[in-house]
This record gives structure tokens, sequence and C-alpha cells, in this order.
């Protein structure tokens, strides 16, 4: 009895002495983590640029991860079971930690920390810290710093002077603002010239119709040009030049696009032009079995956009703007078979198109998606050389 006795003391007593020594191990493992931490943190407060700034970001994380690592790994060996809790104070130091199967907290003093699978959060006196998957957030004093995935804000509030430091960025560029209290003063920091940013490039796919004299779509003036509207698309490519940042969240794009226009006729027949004007020849066809009938415009355009981002976090953008075109190419296909050989022809013409045009164009957009409609006020014919027609299109695009 005596042996059992003595066997219980011992276990016991060294229960006891785990537990004081993984508390002190905790308390020194905390302080160098805290060291770590504010010296990280000042580092964001110093930083020059954005990209200094997400290393720092990726580091704190780090930290984060370590620290635990560590605590599954101490805590699993301390606890008894799966939910695990203490309280004490050792060493003028009050404290707690706790352990369930999907949390860590700890508590010493003004330090916090809590951890769970998506998340990890830090408090230590003026340094609060919040890291998801898809958010990291900062504030020590002076400085309060957010970063997502597409936007980052970074703000210092100088007490005396009443300075404020803005930094945004979204899906192009990164831009800074700084102006004092009188709001009189601008400055770039990234960049020293600001209307050298780039702008949004993006490739675009949708489909064409035409509006007629009496403003309905899909009833042109000329049976000829009733239009397969399945066929009928439009495709291009748009390299962003120069953005100017106007205000917050609002910005003007000027761009370079090449544009196809590719219109499939319903009917079979030939376009002519009979004394200036176009028109469709049904009578002379050479043809036993007609397949596809189509012409094709390509421009060249300069759109000039105004954007406006709604919110910080994943923004929404709207755009509207005005762009100018020039064609560059133009030919009517016509696919048949004669005799049961697939013939193709190709002709070249302007076909009494206008050579410059202009459109109203709309956007509006989230993340790498963007709804787009064009309009041209512009006939596609000369006036007077064709049916009275107006280009529309509609699509969407995919920013890159």
């Amino acid at each position: 009895m005596k042996k059992i006795i003595l066997i219980l003391v011992l276990a016991v007593t060294s229960t006891i002495v785990s537990a004081q020594n993984f508390s002190q191990e905790l308390i020194d493992v905390t302080t160098n983590f805290k060291q770590k931490i504010t010296e990280l943190a000042n580092d964001i407060k110093n930083a020059n640029s954005s990209q200094e700034r997400e290393s720092i970001t990726d580091s704190i994380e780090k930290e984060f991860e370590n620290f635990d690592n560590y605590l599954n790994k101490e805590m699993r060996k301390n606890a008894q079971r799966d939910t695990y809790s203490c309280s004490e104070i050792s060493n003028n130091k009050s404290m707690a930690f706790s352990k369930t199967p999907t949390t860590f907290k700890i508590i010493i003093d003004d330090f916090r920390f809590s951890g769970t699978p998506v998340t990890y959060s830090y408090t230590d006196n003026d340094i609060t810290i919040r890291t998801t998957p898809t958010t990291f957030k900062l504030q020590a004093g002076e400085i309060e710093y957010t970063s997502t995935p597409t936007s980052e804000k970074l703000k210092k509030e100088y007490r005396s002077e009443k300075d404020t430091l803005k930094i945004h960025k979204n899906l192009y560029n990164t831009i800074s603002i700084v102006t004092n209290s009188d709001n009189d003063n601008d400055i770039d920091i990234d960049n020293p010239h600001n209307n050298n940013i780039r702008s949004a490039k993006y490739f675009y796919f949708g489909i064409n119709n035409f509006i007629n004299s009496n403003g309905k779509v899909d009833q042109p003036d000329a049976d000829f040009m009733a239009l397969n509207s399945g066929r009928s698309i439009e495709a291009g490519l748009c390299l962003g030049l120069h953005r100017w940042e106007l205000a917050q969240n609002f910005a003007l794009d000027i761009a370079l696009d090449y544009r196809l226009n590719h219109y499939s006729f319903q009917n079979t027949f030939n376009l002519i032009k009979q004394n200036d004007m176009i028109t469709a020849d049904y009578d002379n066809l050479p043809v036993k079995e007609f397949k596809r009938h189509n012409l094709r415009l390509q421009y060249l355009s300069i759109p000039l956009q105004f954007e406006l981002e709604l919110g910080y976090t994943n923004p929404c953008r709207l755009r509207a703007g005005i762009e100018g075109s020039i064609r560059i190419g133009s030919r009517e296909k016509q696919v048949y078979k004669t005799d049961g050989h697939r013939q193709v022809e190709r002709i070249r013409s302007d076909f009494e198109t206008n050579f410059l045009r202009y459109a109203f164009t709309f956007g509006l957009g989230f993340k790498n998606l963007e709804l787009y409609g064009n309009y041209s006020p512009v006939q596609l014919f000369k006036n007077g050389h064709g049916p009275e027609l107006y280009p529309i299109s509609m699509g969407i695009r995919f920013v890159m």
C-alpha cells in the first residue's frame, strides 16, 4: 500500500513540475514571439513600398504559423484530453492558456494570441494584428495597415502634424497620395509620373447586331442585311496605355484596341455596288448549296474611358467612355458547294462602309470579368450609300 501511495505522489509531483516547466517555457517562447512581432510591426511602419510591406506581412504570418505549431506540439504533450486549460500566476505573470480541437488561446498580461485553422489574431499593448486567408490587418499606434489579394491601404496619422498618408492598390496600379490639413499637397510616392501609370489590358468576346432607322434591333431596313445572330460575333484585344488618377477610386484610361466585327448573313446573295449604293444581287449566284456568307470588318480604336471603383475589397468597376475607330480591313466571304466540291470565295472591298466612326462604350466589372456594351451613332454604310444601320455589340471582357 505504501508503494502505491509513493507512486501516486511521485506521479502528481512530476505532473506539477512538468506543467510549471511548460508554463515557464511558454512565457519564454511568448516573449521571443512578442519581440519578433513588434519588430516586424515597426518594419511595416518604416517600409517604403508595397512590395516591402507584402514581404513583411509574409514574415508575420510565418511567425504566426511557427508559434501555432509550437502550441499544437507542446499542448498536445501536456494535455490529458482534447480540451485543456490552465490559469496561474507565475513569476509575477498572470497567464492563462487553453486548447480545444480547433482553437488555441494564450493570455499573458496585455499579450493575447488566438489561433484557429483559418484565423490568427494578436494583441499586445498598442499592436493589434489579425490575419485570415484573404485579409491582413495591423494597427500599431499611428499605423493602420490593411491588405487583401486585390487591394492595399496604409494610413499613418501623425497627431502633431495631422498629415495623412494613403496608399491604394487596385487591380491595375499602385498610387499613393500625401495630403496635409490644408489639402494642398499631392505627391505620387511610388511613381514620379502620375500620368504614366498603365491602365488595364483585356481581351473580349461578344455578339454584333444593328439598330435600324426606327430604333429597333435585329430588324434591318433592307432584308439582305438580316443577320444570323448566333454567328455574328465580335472579338478584340485592348492594351492600356496610360491612366490618370483624377480622384480616389476614379480614373481616366486611354488605350489601343484592335476589334474584329464578323457579320453572318441569313440570306444568299452577292454584295454589289450600283450607283455608289450597296445592294444585294440574288440573280447571279453560281452555287447549288450555300453554306456560309459573312462580312468581316476590322478596326483600330482608341478608347477613352472613365472608371469608378466601388469599394476597396474586391471592388466593382463602372466604366463609361467614347472611342474613335479607323477601319483597317474589310472583306466578304462566301462558302458553298458546286458539283459536290467545297468552294470559298473572298472579295475585298470597302463596301461603302464608313472609314471613320466613333462609339459609346459602357462596362460593369468585378475582379477579372467585365460585362460591356457598345453603340455607334455613326451608320455602318456611308450616308445614302446603303441601308441605315447603326452597329451595336455586347459581351464580356477578360481583364489580364
